[in-house]
């Protein structure tokens, strides 16, 4: 016993090993700092690094920045707090930037959910928990590693919780695990909201296959229900505001069938290439098993269920869940991962290899064929160019809080690319640079828009349960003249030629209007508006 459980545990720390090269190593280029955001390929990731970057310099989260909110300084702060909070205080513990921090959060949060996932399988069969833990290194491998790339660490957050709480339940019962259920509870609250839906999804269909079988104690739901009281009231600073903002304006839309999702990854089966055939023979062993223990009124464990429920969420874009079922399925690699386990288990069976030493045997095998046969481990690095990062940084420490800041047309100046800055974001559009490329006239007046997070319709609070919006209630104006804004950020290296080419005819036209360059470097320059007829 003693020999079985040593091998167990460095097993699991050679997973760890591998994980740890598989998760920094190959993401994160080796190193857990960086000069400058590393992996940061979408609006979404300077989105929750602006945020949580300003929640570590305000030492607090209860409103959010005023330049994310057009300026308003009362909008609450709408977003789960659990992965500001835990980044932020990562940051100040470890004096490492935030950009780093979000990241390594969640990568730890992944890695939370990846060994609770191995115990809750590990309760029903070890030999198939063993086997199953190296095809979650997947969750590392293009296409699924994009949710660490495109910024989805809320989602990341919610992973780990969901994971937590099936452990508890699967590991020591509701009846003695219900303190810690409350936890995971609050903690899916705070982290990501749509996870604990699911689980309440996923606890329903477990106390209905008890019900059926007669094993459904009275004692055990008045826990759970105790359970769920006590994880709400702990949230109830944040469950407030969350029906007032995101479930008020943001509620998923049901049954509508989606099946693609615009520039976003749409993880398909396919992506597990030839794996898929072991996938589809493992959910068909599982539902057998789950159907000869209805039949044969056998209780069967949390192990069987949930990888199962999490297979049909990731699938209910055709039916029920709209687009938030594709962002699920980025984690199928360590949802699913003892299904593509159960055939080679049962073949292994069938041969009387029972023996933990064809499972460990079985799992090294697996392991080299994820990493050198199907994963080809390419890492997908981005780092922010140092010129922009530059630009960013000189813009925060250099500008007035209140300064209007409009930026012309170019490769990052839209979305939350903008908002690291911290200075409310104006964004002009060029329609067409037809003229320009006629005549080389530049224009003063454009359509210009704040780029803004107005998802809760900025929201802010008249009492307890009271709130107003200043989306509805106001109409948000906006100069079109480029001569009535402080501070003008033009970007002179556009992938576009024709948007380098204006932009920089325009900024000549405002240096010979007497306009001052303050900033300025390979990627973009900043202009201080002279006012007046800026343009002369």
């Amino acid at each position: 016993m003693k020999f079985r459980l040593s091998l167990e545990g460095v097993y699991l720390l050679l997973i760890l090993a591998m994980i740890l090269f598989a998760g920094p190593g190959i993401l994160f280029n080796k190193s857990l700092t960086h000069s400058t955001p590393q992996g940061f390929l979408a609006s979404d990731s300077y989105w929750h690094y602006s945020l949580a970057q300003y929640v570590r310099e305000q030492g607090k989260y209860d409103l959010m920045p005023p330049s994310m909110v057009a300026g308003y300084e009362d909008v609450v702060g709408f977003n789960p707090p659990m992965l500001y909070t835990t980044t932020a205080s990562l940051s100040i513990l470890s004096g490492i930037e935030v950009h780093d921090a979000i990241q390594i959060m969640g990568f730890l949060f992944t890695l939370l959910a990846i060994f609770a996932m191995y115990f809750i399988v590990r309760r029903v069969n070890r030999k198939v928990a063993l086997m199953a833990l190296p095809l979650t290194l997947l969750v590392y491998v293009s296409p699924f590693n994009t949710a660490f790339l495109v910024g989805q660490w809320h989602f990341l957050t919610g992973v780990a919780f969901i994971a937590g709480a099936v452990m508890v339940v699967a590991s020591l019962g509701i009846g003695k695990g219900w303190p810690l259920l409350a936890i995971m509870l609050m903690g899916l609250v705070n982290s990501h909201t749509a996870e604990f839906y699911y689980f309440v999804g996923f606890l329903l269909a477990l106390f209905a296959v008890r019900l059926f079988l007669r094993q459904l104690k009275m004692g055990e739901v008045k826990k759970t229900a105790l359970a769920y009281a006590i994880g709400i009231a702990a949230s109830f600073y944040y469950g407030i505001i969350f029906l007032n903002t995101y479930q008020k304006y943001n509620s998923i839309e049901l049954f509508k069938v989606t099946t693609s999702v615009a520039n976003f990854t749409n993880i398909h089966f396919s992506d597990f290439s030839w794996l898929q055939f072991f996938l589809f023979a493992g959910i068909a062993l599982n539902l057998f098993f789950i159907v000869r223990k209805l039949i044969s009124k056998q209780p069967f464990g949390a192990a069987y269920l949930f990888p199962l429920a999490m297979l049909v969420v990731g699938l209910s874009n055709y039916f029920f869940l709209d687009y938030h079922a594709f962002q699920v399925r980025f984690m199928w690699p360590i949802y699913l991962a003892p299904l593509f386990v159960y055939p080679l288990y049962q073949l292994m069976a069938s041969f009387k290899l029972k023996s933990a030493v064809f499972a460990y045997a079985g799992s090294f095998i697996i392991m080299i064929v994820v990493f050198f046969g199907f994963a080809g481990l390419n890492g997908m690095q981005m780092q922010i160019s140092p010129e922009y990062w530059n630009q960013v940084q000189w813009i925060k420490q250099n500008t007035a809080e209140n300064a209007r800041v409009l930026y012309l047309p170019g490769d990052l100046h839209s979305g939350a690319f903008v908002w690291p800055q911290q200075r409310v974001p104006y964004i002009a559009a060029v329609d067409s640079y037809d003229e320009f490329a006629s005549n080389g006239s530049v224009k003063q007046d454009y359509t210009v828009y704040i780029s803004s997070a107005s998802d809760s319709k900025y929201a802010y609070r008249g009492g307890l349960f009271s709130y107003g919006y200043h989306g509805i209630e106001e109409n948000l104006t906006v100069s079109r003249d480029i001569c009535d804004y402080d501070y003008l950020v033009i970007d002179g290296a556009s992938r576009e030629p024709i948007i380098a080419q204006y932009n920089i005819a325009l900024a000549e036209r405002l240096f010979r209007a007497g306009a001052e360059q303050v900033f300025a470097n390979g990627k973009g320059v900043v202009v201080r508006n002279a006012g007046g007829d800026c343009l002369g």
